[in-house]
């Protein structure tokens, strides 16, 4: 599949707050994404818990329990959850006719939990899942598991790869999935409040200037499972082609501004912004980044290293 000119792509900002009881949540969706529609998106991303708070709106009685015991309960739920999750972003990628980076959900995998990203196709089929490929400390601490897989999938709106939950801050995926191919990255992630936005800056933001893709990234607000949480959203492009030399398509701010607009507020505006392929590649044609990576390098020193992280994460 050929990669387009342009493409307009979204982001549409949730507050867990407001996804309080069965219906919530698919009237923000319906809604948000009808937005979406008026503003011409063909690719749209979720934030990061959208499984979380999808089923927690349908069982207010565990509202109430902590952020790691409701994921629990989420993945032990997964085999009536999931296909309902599936079910109902599927419709909505159709309705819209829109590629849908669907958040994130949870579900038993290898004796642990594991998170993973959805990805819808404007057809309504599942172009893939991605799980989540590195873990925090803490995450490890909840019996999470880790994927071992990263894809990037050709679609109509460019060669996409998924970028989920804590795996923004881990460079090493960001590079792997730029060199099978990406030109777009998506994030799905979660950040706990109170977070500086010198959080995102070392996220996405440095992971498209490496790498010269382009990025969305997607951060709920409000409140779940007993944690409040920081919401933003962005979209990233090599800093020689956003205004100001930024590198944020949006939003758009003066170069000097300390702070991006919007940081930490609840829900996140929905952003949209066009993608300019052709543009990119001039980028890239005046300074070809990739020329000057050294895989051998690579070869010799990082099979050893995630071996060795391996045997001690257990």
């Amino acid at each position: 599949m050929e990669t387009p000119e342009k493409v307009t792509a979204g982001c549409l900002g949730l507050d867990f707050s407001r996804v309080q009881s069965p219906g919530d949540y698919e009237q923000w969706l319906e809604t948000g994404l009808a937005a979406m529609a008026e503003r011409e998106a063909r690719l749209v991303l979720l934030p990061g818990g959208t499984g979380l708070a999808m089923y927690l709106s349908y069982h207010p009685d565990m509202q109430n329990l902590d952020f790691p015991a409701a994921v629990r309960v989420l993945a032990a739920a997964a085999g009536q959850a999931r296909p309902e999750f599936h079910r109902i972003h599927r419709r909505m990628a159709r309705r819209f006719n829109i590629y849908l980076a669907a958040g994130t959900t949870w579900y038993e995998e290898a004796g642990g939990i594991q998170q993973a990203a959805p990805f819808y196709g404007p057809d309504g089929d599942l172009v893939g899942e991605q799980p989540q490929t590195h873990l925090s400390r803490e995450e490890r601490e909840w019996g999470w598991r880790r994927g071992t897989t990263l894809a990037v999938w050709p679609t109509g709106s460019g060669r996409v790869g998924l970028v989920v939950g804590s795996d923004a801050w881990y460079p090493e995926v960001s590079r792997i999935l730029a060199l099978q191919g990406a030109d777009l990255l998506l994030a799905p992630a979660m950040a706990p409040a109170p977070a500086t936005h010198h959080l995102a800056l070392a996220g996405m933001w440095q992971e498209v200037q490496q790498n010269q893709v382009f990025a969305l990234e997607n951060w709920p607000g409000g409140q779940l499972g007993q944690r409040r949480w920081t919401g933003w959203s962005a979209i990233h492009a090599p800093c020689e082609m956003t205004p100001g030399q930024t590198g944020f398509l949006a939003p758009q701010f003066p170069s000097e501004t300390e702070v991006p607009p919007g940081f930490g507020n609840s829900p996140p505006e929905p952003l949209t912004a066009v993608l300019d392929f052709t543009a990119r590649k001039r980028v890239i044609d005046d300074y070809p980044i990739a020329r000057h990576l050294n895989p051998t390098l690579y070869r010799r020193y990082f099979p050893h290293t995630y071996h060795q992280g391996k045997e001690g994460n257990g």
